[in-house]
């Protein structure tokens, strides 16, 4: 009868084997995080390029591509995604060089370019060469407004540019649990096998470009839409605007004369 008896005790976990469970728990989770990262890549920044990213750090790769060929640019382009739609060979005809870099980022501003032109001046410096021209385009639209530079993953600066220490940078990729940027681009990868039709520029565009309806046109000929006086009446933040003019007398002479006394 005492054979068929089932000791309770033994069936209890022992703190030491909760705690063992609980680390290898830890470490399977901390794994598998660090696995989907690098694997999916959702800012393009381990180049394991396996699937497109709807959230790359643009300013992470923009360094890397011109490291790839850092001789082969002696003028550069600041400007935020918009500057993508400049021909940058044209550009160089006209700044008299033979390539241009292009640091079109998204959502870029002044706290982006400043930190990338004194990283570029050390580069060239160092090669003894030099820059000869540096072409800067401004949004007005979002001059002031708190950049993303160094605060979203997306907008994180390389170790090189920004100073900081290449583990800290590395292991925030590494261990960043973002569930919805591995969704996204998975749907993506998915959604672009089962489409037939091949994408091209214009289609990309497409998705920031909207057809406006009749009724949407016929209201932007009226003289004043009442959406427009909606939004005129919305006041912008501009919280970083003191320390944005203070970049720009920084890396602008002229700008120096004409803004800052």
């Amino acid at each position: 009868m005492n054979s068929f008896i089932i000791s309770f005790d033994s069936l209890r976990m022992r703190p030491q084997t909760y705690v063992a469970a609980v680390i290898a728990m830890a470490l399977t989770w901390l794994a598998a995080t660090m696995a989907a990262n690098v694997l999916i890549d959702p800012q393009g920044v381990f180049g394991t390029n396996l699937l497109a990213h709807r959230n790359a750090n643009g300013r992470y790769l923009a360094v890397k591509a011109y490291e790839a060929a850092p001789d082969r640019y002696d003028a550069v382009l600041f400007a935020s995604s918009r500057g993508g739609v400049f021909d940058r060979s044209l550009l160089a005809k006209l700044l008299n060089a033979r390539d241009v870099a292009d640091f079109a980022v998204p959502f870029g501003l002044l706290s982006d370019y400043l930190p990338i032109l004194q990283f570029l001046l050390r580069d060239k410096a160092g090669r003894r060469t030099r820059l000869k021209a540096v072409f800067v385009v401004l949004d007005a639209d979002f001059f002031g407004l708190p950049p993303w530079t160094n605060i979203n993953i997306d907008g994180f600066l390389p170790p090189e540019v920004s100073g900081e220490a290449p583990f800290r940078f590395w292991w925030r990729y590494l261990t960043a649990f973002q569930f919805k940027e591995w969704r996204e681009d998975i749907r993506g990868a998915l959604a672009s096998e089962a489409s037939i039709a091949p994408k091209t520029a214009l289609a990309g565009l497409a998705g920031f470009i909207s057809t406006p309806s009749p009724a949407t046109a016929a209201a932007k000929l009226s003289p004043i839409a009442p959406a427009s006086i909606r939004e005129m009446e919305v006041p912008q933040i501009r919280s970083d605007l003191a320390h944005q003019i203070a970049l720009l007398c920084i890396s602008s002479p002229c700008a120096a004369k004409t803004m800052c006394g």
